[in-house]
Order: structure tokens, then sequence, then C-alpha cells
């Protein structure tokens, strides 16, 4: 994991790649995350998403190797040209997390507090 310089946000967020899915309408989606805090995660997917949907995310932690089941709402979609598949578009999505359970909240700021003194 990699700390993001200069962070301004009210939760600090590192570069971290999280397994994490979620259930559409259509299908399941699976992807990494690109970062992530203790208040959210922005990944990648070629699914979209509606702006500000409500998602039950599995989220997949390393260390313990554990599920964790979070809620999370779209606050934040972008759309991108697929630089691999021309004609095709990839959605950037930042879910705001809406309810995590106090494990998992301490896992991730221990996580993060652990990639700041690297």
């Amino acid at each position: 994991m990699v700390k993001i310089p200069h962070e301004k946000r009210r939760y600090p967020r590192i570069e971290a790649k999280v397994k994490v899915g979620f259930k559409t309408l259509d299908d399941v989606v699976s992807g990494y995350t690109e970062n992530i805090s203790g208040g959210g995660l922005f990944l990648k997917t070629n699914r979209l998403v509606d702006p500000n949907a409500e998602l039950d995310l599995t989220v997949v932690l390393e260390e313990p190797q554990r599920e964790y089941r979070v809620r999370g709402r779209v606050v934040r979609l972008m759309s991108l040209s697929d630089p691999q598949r021309a004609g095709e578009m990839i959605y950037g999505l930042g879910i705001q997390f809406v309810g995590i359970d106090a494990e998992f909240s301490q896992l991730l700021q221990e996580a993060i507090a652990q990639s700041r003194r690297v």
C-alpha cells in the first residue's frame, strides 16, 4: 500500500488493491479498489451504476483474510474511455460507506496508519 501525499480529506486514504464485489440489476460485479479510506473507496468497473445508488458491497481484506459486508452510496461517477478496448467505457465509482461495523472500521484505520508510517 502506498500513501497519497498531501491528503486534505476527512478520512486519509491509501492506494490499495482491495477486492470488492457488488450486485447490479443484471449481474454480480467484482474488481479492485484504486484507493480506500475509513470513509469509502474508489474503484473502476466496466458496469455503469446509477449515481447516488446504494450498494451492498463485499470487501475482502487480506489480513486477516475475511469478507466484510458493507453498505455504500455512489457519490462520484466518472466515465472514461477504455484504453485497451476501442469504443468501450470504464466507470470510476467513488463510494462512501454508509454502514460499516466497528471491526471493519478498526482494521481499515490500522491499515491506513500502518501505510502512513512507511
